[in-house]
């Protein structure tokens, strides 16, 4: 050490190379993020890496879950039945059925496996707002694989505003129960109006043929439509319910 010259010492720590001063080439993102630890991608560039399918029982339970409308489809739970109709107007049933279809739209468009499972919720409940949307609904029925219409358990007619209703409409109502023959409710509860489609005999007819229809629900300003249908189907509904749109008459329902 004290033959060292200070030229020597300088020379020596220099040719001491930090990481850094390796001539070597640095070490691209990709080759510093494998060796941290992630996940490496599989042998051929940009592909996907494979997962294990769960059963389609498994999704089914999912689905039915993540799309799921409290109270709409129960004929048993006289709670859930009455906080569902007890939403006036309707505003909180329609928010909840248009964030399940964006839902069910949206998963039947991820891959052939989530499309094939996915089929049997997207008729499952349907809600007509116009007659317009009436015949909508009876092309999509018509065209859809599989008598999906057998699937569907639930149908409202919730017509909001002026309209009119006309033959074109009546027509494309009655093949939509046509398509439907498991139709355990119909609901008119949440419809601004009662176009005379409601009361037409044919309507009822039809809605007789359905042997598992169990629940109804009307506006308590349509009455006629409860009395026809009661006359119809008689015995066979355990859930007729007369619904009030009025906050007032709500209100002294629950005093």
């Amino acid at each position: 050490m004290g033959d060292e010259k200070p030229g020597d010492v300088f020379m020596t720590r220099k040719s001491y190379h930090s990481p850094c001063e390796d001539e070597s080439p640095p070490c691209s993102y990709e080759e510093n993020t494998h060796n941290q630890g992630t996940i490496p991608e599989t042998e051929e560039k940009g592909s996907l890496v494979k997962v294990p399918e769960l059963p389609a029982e498994i999704w089914t339970k999912v689905f039915a879950f993540a799309t799921r409308i409290p109270g709409a489809l129960d004929i048993e739970d006289s709670s859930a039945i009455a906080g569902f109709t007890r939403d006036h107007p309707g505003i909180c049933i329609d928010n909840r059925y248009r964030a399940a279809m964006r839902i069910k739209t949206a998963a039947n468009l991820v891959c052939k496996y989530w499309k094939n499972i996915m089929q049997r919720h997207l008729f499952e409940y349907i809600r007509i707002t116009s007659g317009a949307q009436a015949c909508l609904a009876a092309e999509a029925l018509r065209k859809a694989p599989g008598s999906l219409g057998q699937k569907t358990l639930r149908i409202d007619i919730a017509l909001e505003g002026v309209h009119a209703w006309k033959t074109t409409h009546a027509k494309a109502l009655f093949q939509i129960f046509e398509s439907c023959p498991n139709l355990v409710c119909f609901s008119t509860a949440f419809s601004t109006v009662e176009p005379g489609v409601y009361t037409h005999e044919s309507l009822f007819e039809i809605l007789a043929c359905h042997r598992h229809l169990k629940r109804v629900e009307v506006n308590i300003d349509h009455l006629g439509t409860m009395m026809a249908l009661e006359r119809v189907l008689g015995d066979r509904l355990q859930c007729p319910l007369a619904h009030s749109p009025h906050p007032t008459s709500r209100a002294t329902e629950s005093s």
